[in-house]
C-alpha cells in the first residue's frame, strides 16, 4: 500500500470518527430531550415538534452553502466551521430559557452539524478514492448510523442523572474536543497528486468535469436530483410514520419503538453493503437496483403479519435505505466529473432534503382525509419504482463527451 493509499483510509476513519462525534450528539438525541423540554416550556407537541423539523431545514440548507464553500477553499476548514458551530450551539442549548430560542438553536445546530460532516464526506473521498470509492464511502457513512445510536444511550443518562441542561453541555465535548482537532489535523480536500504546481487554480483546472452551468443543461442533473427528491418523499414519509402504523394495526409503543431502532442501525449494514456493490457494478445501476429493491422491502414490511416478520423487515428496510445516500455522490461523480462536484452535489441534496421534508406531511394529510395510511403507501411504493427506473436513465460524463463529439463530427462534415 502507498503512502498515498494510508493517507486515504485514514481519511476514511477520520470522517467516521467525525460522523460519530458530531452527528451523534445532533440527530441520536432530540428524542431523549422532548419530555424534559415539554415539561420545561410547557408548549403543545406538534410545536415541539418543529425543533426536529427545523434541524433538518439547517441540514438541507447546509448541503449547497457547504457544497459550494467545497469548491473555493480546503475541506477542513468547513468541516471545521460546521463542527464549531455545532459544538457552541449544543452548549448555548443547555441556556435557552424560551420556546423560540430553542427551535432557532435547533436549526442553527442541523446547518453546523451538516455542514461538518454529510456533502464534505462525499467531497473527501470522492476525491481521494477511484476504484474503491463505494467501500470507502460505506465505511464513513457507517459512523452516520453508529453515533446517533451510542448518544441516545449516552444522553438518556445524562439526562437520568444530571438533567437536560447538563447534557446538553457534556455533549458539547466531543464535538469540540475530539472532533474538530481529528478534523484539522487529517483531512484535506485532494491527494497531493490533484494539487499542481500553479496552485489551487491549477489544480481546479486539472480536474474533469462540468460547471455548474454545464450541468444544470444536461439531463442526468435533473433526473438525479428528481430522484433524490422522490426517494426523500417516499422514504421518510415511510419512516417517519412506521410508529403510528404499527400501533394502529395493534402492536404496543416498545415494540414499535425498537422496529424503528433497528431500522436505523441497520444502516450501517447498508452503507458497507451498498458502498462494495457500487465498486462493483456501474453507480447508476446499482442505484436503481437498491431503489426498486427499497420498493420491494416496503411492501414486506407494511404487510408483514406478526412480531418477527416485523422485525425482519424493518432491519431490511433499514439496510436498503441506506443505499441511495452512499450511492448518490457515485451517481454524481460519473455523471458530472470531480471539478464542481461540492456545488453539484449540495444542488442535488436540495431536492433530496425537500423531499424529506414533505414525506411526512403528505403521509399524514392523506390519513387526515382517508383514515387510513394505505393511499399513501401505495404512492411512495410506486414512487420508489419510478425513482430507480429515473436514475438509470443518466449518462455518465464519459458517454455525454463522446455524443457531442461524434454530433460536432457530423456537423463538420454536412
Amino acid at each position: 500500500m502507498t503512502t498515498e493509499e494510508r493517507r486515504g483510509w485514514l481519511m476514511v476513519g477520520s470522517l467516521f470518527l467525525s460522523m460519530v462525534l458530531v452527528n451523534g450528539p445532533v440527530l441520536g438525541t432530540p428524542g431523549i430531550f422532548f419530555m424534559p423540554l415539554l415539561k420545561e416550556f410547557g408548549v403543545e407537541r406538534a410545536q415541539l415538534s418543529l425543533m426536529s423539523s427545523l434541524m433538518f431545514l439547517g441540514f438541507g440548507i447546509a448541503a449547497p452553502v457547504s457544497g459550494w464553500l467545497l469548491d473555493r477553499i480546503e475541506a477542513r476548514i468547513v468541516m471545521v466551521s460546521g463542527a464549531l458551530l455545532a459544538g457552541l450551539t449544543l452548549l448555548e442549548l443547555g441556556r435557552v430559557h424560551s420556546f423560540t430560542a430553542l427551535v432557532a438553536a435547533y436549526m442553527v445546530l442541523g446547518f453546523g452539524a451538516g455542514g461538518a460532516t454529510f456533502v464534505p464526506a462525499q467531497f473527501v473521498i470522492t476525491n481521494w478514492f477511484g476504484a474503491r470509492r463505494g467501500t470507502a464511502l460505506g465505511i464513513a457513512f457507517v459512523g452516520m448510523a453508529v453515533g446517533p445510536m451510542v448518544f441516545a444511550v449516552v444522553a438518556q443518562h445524562l439526562v437520568s442523572a444530571f438533567g437536560w441542561r447538563t447534557a446538553y453541555t457534556a455533549l458539547a465535548l466531543p464535538v469540540l474536543l475530539l472532533a474538530i482537532p481529528v478534523i484539522a489535523f487529517t483531512i484535506t480536500s485532494r491527494p497531493p497528486r490533484a494539487v499542481q504546481p500553479g496552485g489551487e487554480h491549477a489544480a481546479e483546472a486539472a480536474l474533469d468535469g462540468l460547471e455548474v452551468g454545464a450541468a444544470l443543461r444536461t439531463r442526468s442533473f435533473w433526473l438525479l436530483t428528481g430522484t433524490f427528491f422522490l426517494f426523500g418523499v417516499a422514504a421518510n414519509g415511510i419512516a417517519f410514520h412506521l410508529i403510528p402504523y404499527l400501533r394502529g394495526r395493534g402492536y404496543d409503543a416498545g415494540f414499535a419503538a425498537a422496529a424503528l431502532s433497528l431500522m436505523f442501525g441497520a444502516g450501517a449494514l447498508g452503507d458497507l453493503a451498498f458502498g462494495v456493490l457500487g465498486d462493483r457494478m456501474r453507480s447508476r445501476v446499482a442505484m436503481g437496483f437498491n431503489l426498486i429493491l427499497l420498493a420491494m422491502v416496503s411492501v414486506l414490511l407494511l404487510r408483514a403479519e406478526g412480531r418477527d416478520l416485523v422485525m425482519i423487515f424493518a432491519i431490511a428496510f433499514g439496510i436498503a435505505n441506506a443505499g441511495p445516500t452512499l450511492l448518490e455522490p457515485m451517481v454524481a461523480a460519473d455523471c458530472f466529473g470531480l471539478k464542481r462536484f461540492g456545488s453539484l452535489t449540495g444542488l442535488v441534496h436540495i431536492g433530496g432534503t425537500t423531499g424529506a421534508v414533505l414525506g411526512p406531511v403528505i403521509a399524514g394529510g392523506i390519513f387526515d382525509l382517508t383514515g387510513s395510511y394505505w393511499p399513501a403507501f401505495d404512492a411512495f411504493i410506486a414512487i420508489l419504482i419510478a425513482s430507480g427506473v429515473m436514475v438509470m436513465l443518466c449518462v455518465p460524463l464519459n458517454e455525454q463527451e463522446a455524443t457531442a463529439t461524434r454530433q460536432a463530427a457530423a456537423a463538420a462534415g454536412s
